[in-house]
């Protein structure tokens, strides 16, 4: 069975080679944006982790696709020969994404048939692989387009003495040079405005990929909270991210990371 899974993933990533081509006509589909928050080469952290991100694809119906797709260490010609093609449906596969790499922007966007797009059913999960014996990862969500707002509001964002938060901010087809404002608030009653900071989102990406010409990783910020100023003890806190920018649509998450165990905690809106 293992033998057969390797087999079916080579087949999907001679598939995503031959996929490069037709890729600008594939542009001219009425598409949606999928956001993947994270999705990165595997990367060294705090303490001696070493992050995987894993993504699982399935589609439900022929029409059903996601694009691009495309493994960004192995572009034509080097991808091998014609290939068969794409899998069936209801057959889940890991397909050969585009990843960022250590000190880019962790996001990447996918697009997908906007007749289709109930038919597409992806799993993220980041795990730290020094850990997979303790650990199954956490799941991070894939985002729609109707899920980015004009503001974002986490609540309950735990805190502990050994905790670190990353707060992750995306705006997929932001303008160069906009800027969002991040306030956090103490929340037990009556609410305390701790930091307030603008900060400005990195310019969405295109890769030069053949043929592709729309955004691969979105505009996005990430900012580290300096604790335990913020919230001494166990203090939960508000995170609120609004737009300084006009016109902007946002989505953004905190990760919550013990730095004992490196569990990880996802507060989203």
């Amino acid at each position: 069975m293992l033998l057969l899974k390797r087999i079916r993933h080579r087949s999907f990533l001679f598939a995503a080679c031959l996929l490069l081509p037709l890729l600008a006509g594939a542009q001219a589909v009425e598409r949606e944006v999928l956001l993947l928050p994270i999705l990165s080469e595997p990367l060294p952290g705090a303490f001696g982790a070493l992050w995987r991100t894993d993504v699982w694809f399935m589609r439900t119906s022929e029409l059903a696709s996601i694009a691009p797709v495309v493994d960004r260490n192995c572009l034509p010609p080097r991808c091998g020969p014609p290939p068969p093609p794409l899998p069936q449906p209801f057959e889940a596969v890991q397909p050969p994404l585009y990843r960022t790499r250590g000190g880019e922007p962790p996001g990447v966007l996918l697009y997908v048939p906007k007749n289709a797009v109930r038919d597409v059913i992806l799993n993220v999960r980041v795990v730290d692989t020094s850990r997979q014996d303790l650990t199954d990862g956490v799941v991070i969500p894939v985002v729609k387009e109707a899920d980015l707002t004009a503001s974002v509001h986490l609540l309950n964002v735990g805190v502990t003495p050994h905790s670190r938060i990353m707060l992750r901010v995306y705006a997929p087809f932001a303008p160069d040079l906009s800027r969002v404002r991040v306030r956090v608030y103490s929340i037990p009653l009556p609410d305390q405005l701790v930091l307030e900071q603008e900060i400005a989102l990195g310019r969405a990406v295109t890769d030069p990929l053949p043929n592709w010409t729309l955004p691969i990783v979105p505009a996005s910020a990430e900012l580290s909270l300096p604790l335990p100023q913020l919230a001494p003890g166990r203090t939960p806190l508000r995170i609120e991210v609004t737009p300084v920018s006009p016109g902007l649509r946002l989505w953004a998450f905190a990760s919550v990371t013990n730095n004992i165990t490196n569990e990880i905690t996802i507060v989203t809106p």
